[in-house]
Order: C-alpha cells, then structure tokens, then sequence
C-alpha cells in the first residue's frame, strides 16, 4: 500500500506491519535532492523515555530536521535539549484518532540533539536533505517484553522474606497483585512472607496506561524448607594442579560458589586449573531450589607452593688436583624424599666426574621438583721442561721430554747453538734420544730449544724459550 500525502497519517492493522517512510528527491517537495532517502518507522507503542539523535552535515548536506510523536496530553512533559518542546520552534500538530497524538517537526544544527520525557514517552526520526544526497534514520525503540520468570519470584524458603519488583515505572503502570495465600498488593515491588509450604499461584495483572494495553501473567511460586549441602572434593593440592569442588544431595538445583580473590562459579562441579597457593582459603557453596537457598557449605582448601631444590650453577672440579673430601657434594635443601640421576636416594650426592646431575625431590606434602647442574672436569695446565739429560742409556733421564698435563697438541723443536736443527716433532708425547746426524752423546746441556705453539684443553697458551747457552 502506497501513500504520497505530505500530512500526518495513523496507520493501525490487525496483525503485525512494517511501515517505510520515503524521502523523494529529484526537485519534489521543493527539494533539489538528487538522491532520496527511506526510513522504517518505529511504533507507537516502542516509545522510549528518552531519546538521542545526531544531524550530520556530511555529505553536503544543507538541511536538518527532527521529528518527534508523542502522546499530546505528554506535549508539556517532553523537552528538546534541555528546553520544553513547546517553547521551541517546533511546529506542533495533532495526530491519530480524536487527535490522542501530536507530532512535533524540528529545524536544527548538526550535532547531537537529546528528547526526554517526563510523561510515557517519545518516538523520533532525525532526516535532512543536500543537494546530491539526503538521510533519515529512526531514535530506537523500546522493546520490553513481559516475562512472568522476571516479574514473579520462583519461589523462596519457608518463613523467608520474598522480593516482588516488577521494575515498572508508577504511574504509567498499575498493578494488582493476587499471591495465592489470600493476600494481595497494588505496589510495583514489595515484601512478602509465606507461612506454610506448598507451590502458590502467584497472579499480576499489569495495566499500561499509556497505551491502554493489559496482560495477565501467572506463576507457581514454591515455598520449601531450607535444605543442607554437602561438599565434595580434594582440599589440599599441589600448586599447578586443579582445585576440584562438588556439592551433592541437591538435584534440581542451581549453585553459587565463592571462593578467595572474589572467584564465583554457577558450576555444580568447578573445577580451578593450574592452582596456585594465593587460591588457598575456604570455598563455599548454597544450592537453590526454586528460590529457597541451602545452609551455606564451606571447604577449606590449601594449595602448597612448589618445592625450590637448588643444585647451585654449574661448576668445575679437577679430581686430580683436589683431594677425596674436597669433591663437590651436591645438597638440593631439606626436603622428605631424593631421587638421583642414578636412582640413590640420600640427601646429598657426591660428584666423583663429569657429568650432568640431576635430583627430584618430595616435600613433606607430597609436592614434587627437579633441579639439574652440569659439573665439567677441568684442571688446570701444568708442564716442566727440563734443561739437561744424560742419554747413555743408564735408564736414569736418558731421553729428552716435556713432562705436562691438559697439552692437546703440541710442536717441538731442538737446535744447536749455530741454529742448526738437531730434532723435531709434532706428538705431545715426543721424546728426544739426544742423537743428531746419527752421533749420539752421553750428556747433552741442551744449547737451545724452542716449543712452537702448544694448546690445551683450558685454552691457555703454552709457549716458551730457552736460549741457555
């Protein structure tokens, strides 16, 4: 259904409806638009009490309008940026059946423009129109439906203190409240106290008088006795494992735990993963059926901080320069239980060469760690060159040598005093028989040697020279 009126229409139906507003554009209205617009159009029944709508001038957009639809008896309750919408320039025109409604058109500044009203409320549409470009788009709607699980309590325990609270504004609202036990109220929220168990039939009869609609909404409201709740689970757990609660006996009902550092949980059964000892401290639970809350239950739970071994940093030690008791003696702290790399089991370990060690240790809550250390054998570089020796077979310093330890390679040479080559050799473990140019001597005062290069396993440098003469 089409309708081009530039006057206010009501527009009612049966069933539900989708009703577009369209901007014409193209010089129509008295407008050079080249591109129209077109809006939904909210309901009067989606008022809203308070509404925020921004013009824009983007776009180039010359012209910008509000519109607004209230109730006309809600003319004088309704402000437009801080000032009464009939002092304003709006021009104000009745609307719908025996003119119930006006509607108000705005000229306004881009910005942002704020509608309240005091009374039942307002719909509203911000639109304006370019040369090349126009806009329009609704103020939102109110969308509220009444659910009885909302405004009627489930139920509650036996000679407890019930909350009613429709949270539903007076006097827009009017309320009759019938609460199955011979009582009734007309206030939107109150207290109430029922005296015997059983299931009540709880009855609102809501009335808005705004728009003159009704509805009926009705609910069982149990009353019970408070019941008891039993916790499950482990209540002391290493740090890093997983705090594991229950509460039984309670079918039907839905929980709440509270816990420290504000923890909360709807869960019947939570679980806290990777728990640390800050979590420690008590945990409690209610269970709620139909609105009756248990006795709370507490358990205490206590999460033991991760055992510290320490093997200290990795080390060396030289087995032959130190003696027995000097070794290094590993020693993780005091704890219940060790474990060795080599499966012994005393409280300290003690190194005998290199390696990589490695402990596990259990504290006397049954709480597990590791801790490992490296431990190099180095010993430092030591060698001794002699400057004579008798080679003449007498068994006593026959052969020439370089007496060390940790030499990895090593070159030596031997020369006359006219610097003559008389031996040379690249073994570490080279040994010089005192003979040259196949003339052996029975003393030989070494006139000159010299070591090359030599490495070590520290790597500090070996070198020297002897010019004795």
């Amino acid at each position: 259904m089409e309708y081009k009126r530039s006057e206010a229409t009501y527009i009612s139906a049966s069933r539900p409806v989708a009703v577009m507003q369209y901007l014409i554009g193209s010089n129509c209205s008295g407008y050079s638009t080249g591109d129209p617009s077109m809006v939904l159009l909210n309901s009067v029944e989606q008022i809203r009490d308070t509404v925020t709508l921004y013009n824009s001038s983007f776009e180039d957009i010359t012209e910008n309008y509000i519109a607004i639809i209230t109730k006309t008896s809600d003319v004088p309750l309704t402000t437009f940026d801080g000032q009464l919408l009939q002092n304003t320039n709006a021009v104000i025109e009745p609307a719908g059946p025996n003119g119930a409604f006006s509607y108000a058109i705005l000229s306004v500044n881009t910005g942002a423009h704020t509608i309240i009203s005091q009374g039942c409320g307002v719909i509203a549409m911000a639109y304006g129109y370019g040369y090349v470009e126009s806009y329009a788009y609704g103020g939102g709607a109110s969308f509220k439906p009444l659910n009885a699980k909302s405004l009627i309590p489930e139920g509650g325990c036996l000679n407890d203190t019930l909350g009613f609270n429709t949270q539903l504004p007076e006097p827009r609202y009017s309320f009759l409240w019938d609460l199955g036990d011979g009582t009734s109220s007309t206030s939107a929220s109150f207290s109430h106290v029922y005296t015997s168990l059983g299931a009540f039939k709880v009855t609102l009869y809501l009335t808005d008088n705004c728009l003159n609609l009704h509805d009926t909404l009705t609910r069982d409201v149990l009353i019970t006795l408070r019941q008891a709740a039993t916790i499950s689970g482990d209540p002391e757990l290493c740090e890093g494992g997983t705090i594991q609660l229950g509460v039984t006996d309670l079918p039907g009902a839905r929980f709440e735990w509270t816990g420290p550092g504000g923890y909360f949980s709807e869960d019947q059964y939570p679980a806290i993963g990777n728990a640390v000892p800050a979590q420690s401290g008590p945990y409690s639970v209610i269970g709620i059926i139909s609105g009756c809350a248990t006795y709370p239950a507490t358990a205490t739970v206590q999460v033991y901080p991760t055992p510290q071994p320490e093997l200290g940093s990795d080390d060396i030690f030289c087995p032959i320069d130190d003696p027995v008791d000097s070794l290094p003696v590993l020693y993780p702290g005091n704890y219940s239980a060790y474990e060795w790399q080599d499966g012994s089991n005393a409280p300290a370990y003690h190194v005998q060469e290199e390696g990589l060690y490695r402990v596990i240790v259990t504290d006397e809550n049954g709480c597990i760690a590791a801790d490992s250390v490296f431990i190099r054998e180095i010993c430092p570089t030591l060698y001794y060159i002699p400057n004579v020796f008798s080679p003449n077979d007498d068994g006593i310093n026959d052969l020439f040598e370089i007496a060390g330890r940790d030499i990895q390679s090593m070159r030596l040479s031997i020369y006359d005093r006219w610097g003559g080559l008389m031996f040379e050799s690249d073994d570490v473990n080279a040994r010089w028989d005192g003979n040259t140019r196949a003339n052996p001597s029975t003393l030989v005062c070494i006139p000159g040697w010299h070591i090359l290069a030599a490495s070590t396993k520290t790597g500090r440098p070996l070198s020297k020279q002897n010019t004795d003469r």
